[in-house]
């Protein structure tokens, strides 16, 4: 925990330092690169233990590098390829670690740039919210850059190429072809009624086990245990609030960045009310844990100066306080802190 608190000290003075200094040109620029670049560098060099499934891709890479290219067949192909690439050139784990922490940031400022709105409170919020969760699954990583790259297309409303770029995120994760729902539900417009009616149905069908038949029973089943009831809540909480904050005027969502943006946001929240009934389901959100972020950016934007930072204060703070709850009471969703450098510890290398 003291290494979290560590770094979160790190980064709000370092967001409120741009913040103060947001109107110099080119502030935007280098607060993201030192932020992503910072954590960027945590994600290349962390200990093999740190991080959900690490030693397990350590042991894959080492099979790989002695030349068992068929070991644990449920790696989808793409993810083998380029174990089997890194491991033709070094035999060096970190090599591999600090090559997809690469190709991951500088695709997440890319799409930050492009999708933030307030990259100040978007980088402040990623670290909060999104960081762990951005690093740990490193296939699913894989794939989300290539989401962020379907987008572009999306907006260049070159759809068949956008989709088989999301598909092809499938080679490091089967899971990556949800990304695909985005690109019909762009140019769908529903109302704040609308969605809030889906939320309600959502959450009947995980509370009466509608939906039980068609999860993986493998994951747990957060209504059996108050911790998960609680974190999935809040998670979902998090993707459905921003949804429902207007401005002085409530506007009519028309561009189709707002729209991706609004509906990643959704299926975030919707993903984690049935993740109640199946954890697996938390997974399926870390896709969209990106636009929810920049839902909340969006959201901010409209409120008027004063109130705008009495909720990113808040908002921060909430996020502060929930992760150290979570350091406490939630060890099992925890693999990042305390947190060391493969060259602290090498204990755990197997």
């Amino acid at each position: 925990m003291d290494s979290f608190i560590l770094y979160t000290i790190l980064f709000v003075v370092l967001t409120f330092a741009a913040w103060v200094a947001r109107r110099i040109r080119g502030t935007k620029t280098v607060y993201l690169i030192l932020m992503f670049g910072i954590m960027c560098f945590m994600a290349s060099f962390r200990a093999y233990h740190i991080g959900n499934d690490t030693e397990a891709y350590y042991r894959f890479f080492t099979n790989i590098v002695r030349g068992d290219f068929d070991t644990d067949a449920r790696l989808e192909i793409g993810f083998r390829y380029l174990n089997w690439a890194v491991a033709m050139v070094t035999g060096n784990f970190t090599a591999l670690l600090a090559i997809t922490s690469i190709i991951m940031f500088v695709a997440m400022y890319f799409y930050v740039k492009k999708w933030g709105y307030n990259p100040y409170l978007y980088g402040l919020l990623f670290w909060l919210f999104g960081f762990v969760s951005f690093v740990s699954p490193l296939r699913q990583s894989l794939a989300i850059v290539c989401l962020f790259i379907s987008l572009h297309y999306l907006l260049k409303k070159e759809y068949l190429l956008a989709a088989v770029i999301c598909a092809a995120g499938a080679l490091f994760h089967k899971t990556a072809l949800v990304g695909l729902l985005l690109i019909p539900l762009s140019f769908l417009k529903p109302s704040t009624w609308n969605l809030l009616v889906a939320f309600v149905v959502t959450l009947f069908l995980a509370l009466t086990g509608v939906m039980e038949s068609f999860l993986d029973e493998y994951y747990e089943r957060y209504l059996d245990v108050q911790s998960g009831v609680a974190a999935a809540v809040f998670n979902a909480a998090f993707g459905a609030i921003p949804l429902f904050i207007h401005g002085r005027h409530k506007e009519k969502i028309t561009d189709q960045k707002l729209l991706v943006i609004r509906w990643g946001s959704f299926l975030f929240a919707v993903c984690y009310l049935l993740s109640l009934v199946s954890s697996g389901m938390g997974r399926i959100a870390y896709y969209f844990f990106p636009m929810a972020i920049s839902c909340w950016c969006v959201a901010v934007k409209r409120l008027r100066p004063g109130i705008r930072e009495v909720v990113m204060i808040s908002i921060v703070l909430v996020l502060v306080a929930y992760r150290i709850l979570i350091l406490a009471y939630r060890p099992q969703w925890n693999s990042f802190f305390p947190f060391e450098y493969v060259w602290q510890n090498t204990s755990d290398l197997i």
